[in-house]
């Protein structure tokens, strides 16, 4: 019986059908549907699948049709795109696109296979692309050639959804180089069109699933809802489910499930999902050959063993996820688009190491690719926010372990930039801002003034609760509110008690909802270890907070290694607990397994940040200086002394250096202290001298010559004036040996209200802002109050020692004394401490300047090296003296600087002067060099409480920043140079946490040449100034050809005192040098 036409065809779809649930659209099956279709093509034309009517037509047409060469270029254009997917050749791409566009335009509208050419050329101008994302129009024009494919493709073709399919991947990848949310909606309709033109039982189902997967995780990564990216899993996991291990579509579903799976991880945290998602990358990498394109797979396979190390801190994962990192970054060009996000993903990999072996070199390499990373990324991505976030983790990271500020900084700004360009109420954007917290937490801890410091919590405080805002529970909102706990420990001074409470508060509600082994509940317990040895300290309570304390520093010890970040924290609070509990004990000498402990820390090597081991040292010479082990604590301050040198000289750039320095401010006092205890004066001044002035030029700061040749002074006598929390001495240096002064009146707590209720009057003094009687009471009440303390706390002691108890006899030289201040001594006028009764009762008093000549020097060997210059000034010749009197626009008048002018001309008529606006910039710095007098009368500014602030004003200053500040001064070569008379505001005032290191203009210039420099602690009154300045260059005038610039700076002030008797108007001048 012969069969019917309709029951050839249907025998026909079945095979058809076959082929595709299978896989092989070009295979046996597909071949017999061909074949069976074929004999009833001309009786029943409507039951032919499209592309085999297309073909039928094809074969119709004659082998000498245009038609049949048109398709053999496009069988050869396949053939190249196949053979770039094996080599990764651009160039074949090219070749594949130029023929496949001139295929398109050649065919005919409407004609058969049109849509397959180009759904072909789509896929290689998408291919393309991705070896060049800079070039957006290669992705713009695929784009829209897959939509005319969809748009060609006839309806009922069994092979329709490939090209929405791809249309789905093409604007996928243009939303994530552009973020705009209208190529993700048309990446959305792209994907529901081909899962509806799909077969039920096609292969490729499973791969459509995916791609639908992949479109809702991105629709949650631009801020959707988190539900969205659960469906995404389920999708994942079906599309898992249904497909055939020989289904060539497998391996890219695996792939793509990892991915989406690792998304859900990190959202969940269950430990289930990342094994199902560990087991699809597995599944994809171990099937893709290794000729073939698997950076994907191998990219997704190491992120999750990534996520996993994370969790179980195993090294083998670790190693594994950076091999697989690595190779994906391998096999891929530079500039490609992916290979930016595996560098990323690499460098987040080497990070997670770093923060669990602490490897220094794997930061290293991490902020290496993490820039890398973000230099080669396109500019609005969407994976810039994440790249971004991972610099500036690693940035602040680094920070942690070098110290230096800049890098911190740098940081902090990556975070800003991650947080702007995050969509709003996305995941990443709540990342972001949970990492600025607490970037903004470590930079506020760098502060000096309090109203900033607390303006930073506060802002830290903001981004920190707006991340918990979006953050779904887990580790991350746990690491938020812990550092919102950390947050509440530093509250200001007049919030602590509420602030400990608090802290303690979130700390034991995230130990009570989290397991032991889990890390947000090991950092809670270290944190409110923390916090409770805080409070102790404060409010001492019995040993109950102390116990708890002790209980959870033990179990964190136990689960850390040595080489991890915190591990030097919790070993250094675990001394500090077990000492305090041992306190009240009346034991002899402190506690030895505290002593062992800090040890241990001290002599650590890899893997410990030096400062950590300098903090160690400090701890340990605290406990022992605080039982009067004099000779131990020296010891264990001397030794953090060379580490904080050793990393200080070593550092690249100033603001590391200035970073370590203003940690340990104090350290080299608090050491010579110590050995002043021990009975070993010489040693003191050893210390001080090597853990001072570090950050001057190096021919400022020569090596030791030996005691001999640190205590040869020239004849002169150096007072140093040491101030330590343990004891506060004066050490008199002179003829070849030290003098210990004790100074019982004067203690370290003292000294620092009292700085500060100097700096805060002479800043009030010149307010216009504050009211009259506030002025009044800062410069007739606050200043000679603080003088009178100063006179009889230190400088009064160490001239009775000296026997200079009055002004000299008549016809007598006056004598000398080099003031060498430490700590914050540094701030307060020394040569202007005194009983300044003539205020008051017109009586004459007794002070510093009826006594002495007062010089200044940072340390001995900087008074060395300028005696070495010129220890005496000789009077310029014509030409040599500089005389810059800029005007700044934008500042206040200064109507005595002419009066100025014309008193240093009449001494000085051949002088150079840079008057007005001849005063810039570039022609101050030009003449300094040229010249062996400079004199500069304008505008000087110093914040204390801001690094780098010292500077003076040009002329052009307002000019794109022109000012004058150290770093240009400290560039200056001076072969000639012998006086620089600063008569300018705030020339000689310094920073706060950096003290001992003279880092003001007045230092600066002495440090690079000036032998001899005359400059102010505070704000001068211009008229006074123009006084001092006159009385200067009369005296130095009568003096002749050679003469002691601190004698005529002395001379000068004690005849302008005459007629303002004030100490705040004439005492700001003094004199640096020999």
């Amino acid at each position: 019986m012969q069969p019917t036409p309709e029951a050839v065809a249907a025998v026909a779809w079945l095979y058809q059908y076959r082929a595709l649930a299978v896989g092989e659209i070009a295979g046996e099956d597909a071949q017999l549907a061909f074949a069976l279709f074929g004999k009833v093509a001309g009786v029943l034309p409507r039951e032919l699948p499209p592309h085999v009517a297309q073909l039928i037509a094809l074969g119709q047409a004659g082998p000498g049709h245009p038609i049949h060469r048109l398709s053999q270029t496009v069988v050869e254009a396949e053939h190249l795109l196949e053979g770039s997917e094996t080599s990764g050749d651009p160039l074949m791409l090219d070749r594949a696109i130029g023929m496949l566009t001139d295929a398109a335009e050649t065919w005919p509208e409407g004609s058969a296979r049109r849509h397959e050419v180009l759904g072909l050329l789509g896929r290689a101008l998408r291919r393309r692309y991705a070896f060049e994302p800079t070039q957006m129009w290669r992705l713009e024009r695929a784009v829209a050639v897959l939509k005319d494919a969809v748009e060609a493709t006839p309806a009922g073709d069994l092979t329709g959804h490939m090209h929405a399919h791809n249309l789905c991947s093409a604007c996928l990848d243009r939303y994530e180089a552009t973020g705009d949310l209208r190529d993700l909606d048309a990446a959305e309709q792209a994907s529901s069109e081909a899962l509806r033109l799909i077969v039920g039982g096609d292969s490729q189902r499973p791969r459509l699933l995916t791609q639908r997967a992949d479109v809702l995780r991105s629709r949650t990564s631009a801020g959707g809802e988190f539900g969205l990216l659960g469906e995404a899993a389920d999708l994942c996991r079906e599309a898992v489910r249904t497909v055939l291990p020989d289904n060539p579509a497998a391996l890219p579903v695996h792939a793509m499930a990892a991915s989406v799976l690792s998304d859900w991880y990190v959202y969940t945290h269950d430990p289930v999902v990342l094994d199902e998602a560990i087991r699809s990358a597995s599944n994809a990498v171990t099937g893709i050959p290794e000729e073939d394109d698997r950076h994907s797979a191998l990219a997704c396979h190491g992120r999750l063993l990534m996520l996993r190390a994370q969790r179980t801190g195993d090294l083998a994962d670790h190693d594994a996820a950076e091999r697989a990192l690595a190779a994906a970054v391998g096999v891929l060009p530079p500039g490609h688009s992916a290979r930016t996000a595996y560098l990323g993903d690499l460098a987040d990999a080497l990070y997670e190491r770093h923060r669990t072996f602490g490897d220094e070199s794997c930061l290293r390499a991490a902020l290496d690719h993490a820039r890398c990373a973000v230099d080669s990324s396109a500019e609005g991505g969407t994976a810039n926010p994440a790249l971004l976030d991972t610099l500036g983790r690693i940035l602040v990271r680094c920070y942690d372990t070098t110290g230096d500020p800049r890098d911190l900084d740098s940081g902090v700004e990556r975070l800003r930039q991650a947080e702007e360009q995050s969509p709003p109420g996305s995941r990443m954007r709540a990342l972001a801002l949970l990492h600025l917290g607490n970037g903004l937490m470590q930079q506020a801890a760098l502060v000096v003034a309090a109203a900033r410091r607390n303006q930073m919590h506060a802002e830290a405080m903001t981004a920190m609760k707006e991340a918990l805002q979006t953050l779904p529970p887990g580790p991350d909102s746990l690491l938020a509110l812990n550092n919102l706990g950390t947050l509440a420990r530093r509250q200001r001074e007049e919030d602590r008690k509420d602030g400990q409470y608090t802290a303690q508060r979130i700390f034991r509600d995230i130990l009570s909802s989290t397991a032991k082994d889990d890390q947000a509940h090991q950092l809670a317990a270290l944190n409110l270890a923390l916090s409770l040895l805080d409070e102790h300290e404060a409010v001492p309570d019995g040993d109950r907070s102390l116990q708890e304390a002790e209980e959870l520093l033990r179990t964190a010890q136990r689960d850390r290694m040595p080489g991890q970040h915190s591990y030097p924290t919790v070993v250094c609070a675990l001394a500090r607990c077990l000492s305090l509990r041992s306190a009240p004990s009346g034991r002899r000498g402190p506690d030895a397994e505290a002593v062992a402990l800090l040890r241990s820390v001290m002599d650590a090597r890899g893997g410990c940040p030096v400062y950590s081991r300098v903090s160690a040292a400090v701890q340990l010479g605290g406990l022992f200086a605080d039982v009067d082990e004099w000779a131990q604590a020296q010891r264990a301050y001397a030794e953090g002394l060379d580490l904080l040198t050793d990393a200080v000289t070593a550092s690249q750039g100033r603001s590391a250096q200035e970073h370590g320095l203003g940690t340990f401010f104090g350290l080299a006092s608090h050491a010579a202290a110590c050995a002043i205890g021990a009975g070993d004066p010489v040693r003191a001044v050893e210390l001080l001298e090597r853990g001072r002035g570090l950050l001057l030029p190096a021919d400022a700061r020569p090596a030791s010559a030996g005691t001999g040749g640190l205590l040869a002074t020239g004849g002169r006598t150096i007072a140093i004036v040491n101030v330590s929390r343990h004891r506060c001495d004066a050490l008199l240096v002179s003829g070849g040996a030290v003098t210990v002064v004790p100074l019982p009146r004067l203690s370290h707590a003292t000294l620092i209200r009292q700085a500060a209720t100097f700096l805060w009057a002479v800043q009030r003094a010149q307010d216009p802002g504050c009211r009259p009687e506030e002025r009044y009471k800062a410069h007739r009440v606050a200043v000679p109050g603080v003088l009178r303390w100063l006179w009889h706390s230190t400088v009064r002691p160490v001239l009775d020692s000296l026997g200079l108890t009055g002004p000299p006899a008549n016809g007598m030289p006056w004598p000398r004394v080099w003031w060498c201040p430490t700590g914050m001594m540094s701030f307060l006028p020394l040569h202007a401490a005194g009983e300044h009764r003539s205020l008051y009762d017109g009586s004459a008093g007794d002070g510093a300047l009826d006594r002495v000549v007062s010089s200044y020097t940072p340390t001995l060997r900087t008074l060395g090296v300028a005696a070495g210059r010129a220890a005496v000034v000789r009077a310029p010749e014509d030409g040599d003296l500089l005389v810059a009197a800029p005007q700044t626009p934008g500042t206040p008048e200064l109507p005595q600087v002419p009066h100025e002018m014309s008193k240093i001309r009449g001494h000085h008529p051949g002088s150079t002067f840079l008057l007005g606006a001849e005063a810039t910039k570039e022609r101050i710095l030009v003449a300094i060099q040229q010249h062996s007098w400079f004199h500069f009368a304008g505008h000087g500014v110093q914040n204390v409480e801001v690094a780098d602030s010292a500077h003076l004003l040009p002329h052009d200053y307002c000019g794109g920043g022109r000012r004058i500040d150290l770093s240009d001064l400290g560039q200056l070569r001076l072969d000639k140079a012998q006086l620089a008379f600063l008569s300018a505001c705030r020339t000689a005032v310094g920073q706060l946490t950096l003290a001992d290191e003279h880092a003001h203009v007045a230092g600066l210039l002495q440090s690079v040449g000036f032998p001899h420099v005359i400059a102010t602690q505070w704000t001068v009154r211009d008229g006074v100034a123009a006084a001092v300045s006159a009385e200067f260059y009369q005296a130095a005038a009568r003096r002749g050809r050679a003469f002691d610039p601190a004698s005529a700076l002395h001379e000068a002030m004690r005849e302008v005192r005459r007629s303002h008797p004030e100490p705040y108007l004439w005492a700001p001048f003094v004199h640096f040098g020999p």
